[in-house]
């Protein structure tokens, strides 16, 4: 049994009146294409009532959500562009904790069923890769997702608390080389396969425009720019602290550095705030948010098993699953994914070393 929790956002104003949620997917859509009428073919209702919806909260509001001109179709306003900013800000705080509670919930239910006898226990970095996992078919086998850091779960790895471990480290030989050394030398050097996943990349998430004009590590120095990062043990975090090491930099004169969030999505979220100029994170993040973003670095996002945990009919479903087309189709969706080997089994050693 697997029950799938799917959190539903109201949204009211001072006066008790509820906001049409259809008004969220509309300005969603507006935020990307900028049409009309595609935007009410996509919230399944006709041009006139999308248009009554829009007018409607714009005298409620006593301010324009969009405006319209010749060539240019229907645009968000900057009140438009907040409404949209709240909606993924709140997605963005919220997703990892549910998928995780998700996943708890269902371990609890079907344990009392008896349906946890083929129990994939994964704890992961979160990224959007191994968030389209959960939704493949399992067949008889049962997935508990947890996120946290690389470095967490890795560990979680070696201590016994799961039989997966999700993480990402980057193909630049040299920072690649430093960060296994540094953080992943023990799954190196003892018994661990590593499944091959994808490739995504990494880089700076700015303002639309990038009006900071940065575009490389120096340009975060500058005193009128100020930083998002992620928490310490995120793999992102421990690829940036690489990044600025090896090139020299002392991080501590970043304005912002110690400013954590816990997602990417999070990090872009900060930044369509206003309340940071920058952040480190993927290229799907910025999109999401319809920021800019200027790419640094490549890295790979693999699994990690124990050998003998290879003939668990939970792990060889895990395989067959990522190297399905459903798989591809989805990745093939993420700006700034892409698929690498996927299911390809290499030793850690090989791959860290």
């Amino acid at each position: 049994m697997k029950l799938t929790i799917i959190p539903t956002l109201k949204f009211f104003t001072e006066n008790d009146e509820p906001i049409d949620p259809v008004l969220f997917a509309l300005l969603r859509y507006l935020q990307n294409d900028h049409k009309l009428t595609k935007a009410a073919e996509h919230a399944d209702i006709s041009y006139r009532h999308a248009w009554n919806i829009l007018k409607k909260w714009n005298e409620r509001l006593g301010k324009s959500l969009v405006t319209q001109s010749k060539g240019q179709g229907t645009q968000l306003t900057e009140l438009g562009e907040k409404f949209v900013w709240a909606e993924n800000l709140i997605e963005a705080h919220l997703t990892p904790s549910i998928s995780s509670l998700t996943s708890t919930i269902n371990l609890e239910i079907n344990g009392l069923l008896g349906e946890n006898e083929n129990l994939l226990r994964i704890h992961a970095s979160h990224g959007y890769a191994i968030d389209v996992i959960p939704n493949l078919d399992q067949g008889d086998n049962t997935i508990d997702i947890k996120y946290m850091g690389s470095a967490e779960a890795i560990e979680d790895l070696m201590n016994d608390q799961c039989e997966v471990a999700g993480f990402h480290i980057c193909t630049h030989p040299l920072i690649r080389q430093k960060i296994g050394s540094k953080h992943y030398l023990a799954l190196a050097q003892t018994n661990y396969i590593i499944i091959r996943m994808v490739l995504r990349k990494q880089g700076f998430i700015t303002q639309k425009n990038n009006p900071k004009d940065i575009y490389n590590l120096s340009d975060l120095f500058k005193s009128d720019v100020e930083f998002i990062n992620r928490q310490k043990s995120a793999g992102t975090r421990i690829l940036l602290d690489e990044l600025l090491d090896t090139s020299g930099f002392d991080k501590n004169k970043i304005n912002g550095y110690n400013n954590e969030e816990y997602t990417h999505t999070a990090v872009a979220a900060h930044v369509a705030s206003g309340a940071a100029d920058i952040g480190f994170g993927i290229e799907y993040a910025a999109r999401k948010f319809n920021l800019d973003f200027i790419p640094i670095i490549s890295e790979q996002y693999v699994l990690a098993c124990k050998q003998e945990s290879m003939e668990k009919e939970g792990i060889k479903a895990l395989i067959e699953n990522i190297k399905s087309h459903k798989f591809a189709e989805k990745i093939c969706q993420l700006a700034g994914y892409q698929l690498d080997s996927v299911g390809t089994l290499v030793t850690a050693k090989n791959f860290l070393t």
